[in-house]
């Protein structure tokens, strides 16, 4: 039946999303660039902030933004899952899963897939620079809407502006904490 297809499609995106994003870009770079285990280094974290101590900024830089592109992928996926799978590409009143649920559950296991990485003993990064992909698919679906008409979301793009800056804020005051750990951590 079409509620059995829309429930088994919405299962099948949030495992192929936790999947896909789990791949520790990360971990791949620094053995790639470095020949070193980020999870050894640092914090032993995979993500961003450890990669720009590992392999200083181009390679940390080069690891947000396949990480942030994970986030976009999430949401390629749910729209093509729902265009696929769901009636009427999920947009149709009273349906049982929405296009709207399966961003969610894409984005779900997209950030999850990166938290809790299923390629190594679900040991990953902090999820900021997926989430912050999957938020800007949010804002852009929001902005141009499905029907391809700008909408009046401003309100959003500055949610997800001010959002942004929280996430930067985040990332420096651990790196400038990182920083004055390693200071003590000389100086004894």
């Amino acid at each position: 039946s079409a509620s059995t297809s829309a429930v088994l499609a919405t299962a099948i995106t949030m495992i192929v999303s936790y999947l896909i994003c789990g791949i520790p870009f990360g971990k791949i770079l620094v053995g790639l660039m470095n020949h070193k285990d980020i999870q050894k280094e640092g914090s032993g974290n995979i993500g961003t902030t450890n990669a720009i101590r590992t392999m200083g900024k181009v390679g940390g830089y080069a690891v947000f933004v396949l990480d942030f592109g994970k986030g976009l992928l999430s949401g390629v996926l749910a729209w093509a899952f729902s265009m696929q799978f769901l009636p009427g590409g999920g947009l149709e009143p009273g349906a049982l899963v929405t296009y709207d649920t399966m961003l969610a559950v894409a984005f779900l296991g997209c950030v999850w897939g990166h938290i809790f990485c299923p390629w190594l003993g679900f040991k990953g990064g902090k999820g900021i620079a997926v989430a912050v992909g999957c938020l800007f698919v949010t804002f852009i679906t929001n902005l141009i809407n499905l029907n391809g008409h700008i909408s009046a979301y401003w309100k959003d793009i500055i949610t997800g502006v001010v959002l942004l800056i929280a996430v930067l804020v985040q990332v420096y005051s651990d790196k400038q904490k990182e920083k004055v750990k390693h200071s003590r951590k000389d100086g004894e």
